[in-house]
């Protein structure tokens, strides 16, 4: 974070907007406004001269507050909040708050969240929405069947004899569900439309597992496959790999990584879909078993993270992928002495 001539940090909410600046080298407290209007924000930065650099919290409004003020600083740094341990630490309010983070900013000890652009924000925001419309419609069939089960009825049979308050009820609850099945259907017109446009969306439906909505899913998630440096660290922020807790040389266990639960769900269900069918991964998953080198259960696993490490191979290089033979196409097995029994 060296390099820049004033350090801002702002913390915002819906009522008011606490502003701190820091020079690179102001020894005392950093300098504070207070403000509910964002064009005071603007105005301020825009009183100091050189390079300016600027961080805020990662909440639900710090994409609007990136894309407002973006164009008055150098730099917008949005950072996690979880790991921002000192916020915690004495007397707690916004002004406070934001000299904290200037001065975590200004030390270079801020963890950094990526942030896409508009139109990626945009993709993740029907993304989330369409999720929502899915459990809204799985809740009221698990709803609808309940309230069969009441009468002793399976989900697909009628109730013949129905009093006023069922007629009410069941009329109601189905009614609902058309409305949000032809609103699923707008939203898959608009997922169709998104595979047209976007050429990593078209390549990743290649990949055998990966239908549209989860190549869709995908891009919108990880924008940029860039941004991790290994397979390892794509395979982390998927949650499909365990972290080393190391102490004195010694491995004393492990733990899960913070990763992104839609991503660890879109792999999952790819391999689902694939261990049932007929494809390489499918033939992976039964070499595994019955070499016995993998229980099922982490034979599986195997195949999730190649179906992941694909993906992320198939965004990087922009090209299409293409079948080969398992035995060009097969994953590290290691024994219990870490020694290659197949690669």
């Amino acid at each position: 974070m060296e390099g820049y001539d004033n350090y801002f940090a702002i913390d915002w909410s819906l009522s008011c907007i606490a502003i701190a600046r820091l020079s690179p080298k102001s020894s005392k407290n950093a300098k504070t406004w207070m403000t509910d209007n964002l064009n005071d924000v603007r105005e301020i930065i825009s009183r100091f001269k050189g390079s300016k650099i600027l961080t805020i919290e990662e909440t639900t409004g710090s994409s609007w507050l990136y894309t407002e003020l973006i164009e008055s600083v150098d730099r917008i740094i949005v950072c996690d909040p979880y790991r921002n341990k000192l916020l915690l630490d004495g007397a707690k309010d916004d002004r406070i708050d934001s000299i904290k983070l200037v001065k975590l900013l200004r030390s270079g000890l801020l963890k950094e969240v990526y942030h896409a652009s508009e139109e990626y924000v945009k993709m993740r925001k029907l993304v989330s929405s369409y999720d929502d419309l899915i459990k809204s419609i799985v809740r009221l069939k698990n709803q609808r069947s309940a309230y069969l089960r009441q009468h002793g009825l399976r989900k697909h049979e009628k109730l013949l004899e129905k009093t006023p308050i069922d007629h009410f009820v069941l009329t109601n609850i189905d009614q609902t569900l058309d409305h949000l099945s032809n609103v699923k259907e707008e939203y898959e017109y608009q997922f169709k439309q998104l595979k047209k446009r976007y050429e990593p969306i078209r390549n990743l439906t290649n990949v055998p597992g990966i239908g549209e909505k989860l190549a869709v899913k995908i891009v919108a998630r990880v924008v940029d496959p860039r941004r991790f440096k290994k397979k390892g660290h794509f395979l982390s922020y998927c949650g499909l790999v365990k972290l080393q807790k190391i102490t004195g040389g010694k491995v004393i266990g492990k733990r899960n990584p913070r990763y992104s639960r839609e991503m660890k769900y879109v792999f999952k269900v790819a391999t689902s879909t694939v261990t049932k069918g007929k494809n390489e991964y499918a033939d992976y998953y039964r070499y595994l078993i019955e070499k016995k080198l993998y229980t099922p259960y982490n034979a599986r696993q195997a195949v999730c993270r190649k179906i992941a490490t694909t993906c992320w191979g198939v965004m990087k290089s922009g090209e299409k992928y293409e079948y080969r033979k398992r035995e060009e196409n097969v994953e590290k097995v290691f024994d219990k002495n870490n020694r290659l029994i197949r690669a």
